[in-house]
Formats: structure tokens, sequence, C-alpha cells
């Protein structure tokens, strides 16, 4: 309306110095809020400094609009509609940006790369874990971070010493990274050359279908025709062939190498 139907503003001098002050208030809460958000790690406190920052911008703009128009600068151009456009726009910007923060943390927002591969190089420090696997991490801000994930041991080894290892590990990583830990025992068969041969012509044939795909939990049962096989196979997310056809194609190549195998595959994509 201003701008197809402008009318003169009246500026005074009481109007440059209040606008003046709120900008230099708003700039001042904006560093305060910012600092106070980094220190107690809340997103909420971070928004208040980004919404200051906002107040600040757009007082500033509609000072520069006083200015134009206490100055007659581009007279008979609608110098106040569109500014007030710009700071309409801007205001609903910043407001997006600021809910969209906040609702990630209420449905959980995706973990920092450089977390995941802390986590994935954590389980190190214990001999007795082979690897891991099935890592989800669920972020819901400071303090609320749920992790769980598969620990692999030897089958062989003491299953009450494998599960005091578990709880260590559990208890130091609630340490470390101020999360909830729930990790899950996986036995893998580390010395049966018998399930090791069959591991070992699985990954072969996995291999030269994609060399990227992976599998866990790998497990045999004997039948009187047949050798069944199971076991998890992880697809990358920026893999070309879809779960079903990873596990089509896996299945016909272990077929291919020895028919007398029966391949039970789960395919999933990681769960980071």
């Amino acid at each position: 309306d201003k701008i197809s139907s402008p009318t003169d503003t009246k500026i005074t001098t009481p109007v440059f110095i209040l606008l003046g002050l709120a900008v230099i208030v708003k700039l001042w809460l904006a560093v305060f809020y910012s600092k106070i958000g980094r220190k107690c790690s809340s997103e909420a406190v971070k928004a208040s400094s980004a919404d200051s920052i906002s107040d600040c911008i757009s007082t500033f703009i509609v000072l520069i609009g006083a200015v134009f128009s206490y100055f007659e600068i581009l007279s008979g151009v609608p110098i106040d509609g569109i500014l007030g456009i710009i700071v309409a726009l801007f205001i609903g910007y910043t407001g997006f940006k600021a809910a969209k923060d906040t609702i990630d943390l209420l449905l959980g927002s995706p973990p920092e790369p450089e977390f995941v591969s802390e986590l994935e190089n954590f389980y190190k420090a214990y001999p007795e874990i082979i690897g891991i696997h099935d890592l989800m991490v669920h972020d819901y801000g400071p303090g609320r971070k749920i992790i769980s994930m598969h620990a692999e041991v030897s089958a062989e080894s003491d299953i009450n010493i494998s599960h005091e290892v578990i709880d260590r590990m559990e208890r130091d990583m609630y340490e470390k990274f101020n999360c909830i830990v729930t990790v899950h025992l996986d036995p893998i068969f580390t010395n049966d050359e018998f399930v090791l041969k069959y591991k070992k012509l699985v990954e072969e044939c996995i291999s030269e279908i994609d060399p990227e795909l992976k599998i866990h939990d790998f497990r045999i049962t004997n039948g009187n025709e047949n050798t069944n096989i199971l076991f998890d196979l992880v697809v990358p997310g920026e893999s070309s062939l879809s779960l079903e056809k990873a596990k089509t194609l896996v299945a016909e190549k272990i077929r291919e190498n020895s028919p007398h195998l029966f391949p039970v595959i789960n395919a999933e994509h990681p769960f980071v």
C-alpha cells in the first residue's frame, strides 16, 4: 500500500535517537545471547541471539529509511514501502531459520560426521571388541543424545567377561560423550575355519559386485543338502543399487560360486 499510494512521513529528532538506541541495545543483546547460548549449548538462547540480530538489522533499515525521508533523498521514490517489504522478507527468513533449528531438535537432528567418526573409533580401546555396526545416534540437544550400536565379540570368549567389557564401554562412553548409550553384544566366530572359509567366500563375491558393500552378523546353519548362510548386507546410501537389487545380485553370485549354499540376506542402509 505504501508503494502504490505513498504518503509523506514526518521524521523528528527523537525518532533518530530512539532508532539509534534500539540498534545499539539489540546488537548488545545479540552478542550477550550468543555467548550464553554457546556456554550452555542451548538452541533456544541461540535463537534469541538470531532474533536480536534480526531486530537490529530491521531497525537499522528503518533508520536508513528515516534518513532518506528526513533529507528528502530519492524524493518521489516510495522508499518507505520498499524498505518495509525488505524488512518483512528478512523477518520471515530469520523466523523460518529459527523455527527449523528448533524443530530439528524436537525431531532429532543428524549427528556431525566428526562425532560419528569418533564413536566408530572409540571401541578400539577395548581389545575384546572386534568391531561395531548398526550405529545409531539420536540427537535431541545437550544431554539428550542417545546412542545405540552392536559390538562384535568372539563367540569363543567367556560371555560374562564380554558382558563386563560391554558394560564398561557403555559407562566410559557416557562419561566421555555425555550420552545415553546402549550396546548390543554380537558374538562372532573368529577361530572356526569352516565359518571363516565361507565368510571369506561371501566377501569375495560381494567385492566383485561392489567393493563398498559390507557384511556383518555372519552365521551358518548346516542342513543335510544345503548350508544356510545368514548375514546383514550393508548398502551405502549413495550406492546406485537398491536394497532389493543388491540382495538379489549377492545371492545369485554366491549360488553361482557354491550351489549348495543358501543365502539368507537382510539388506540395509547404514544408520548414520
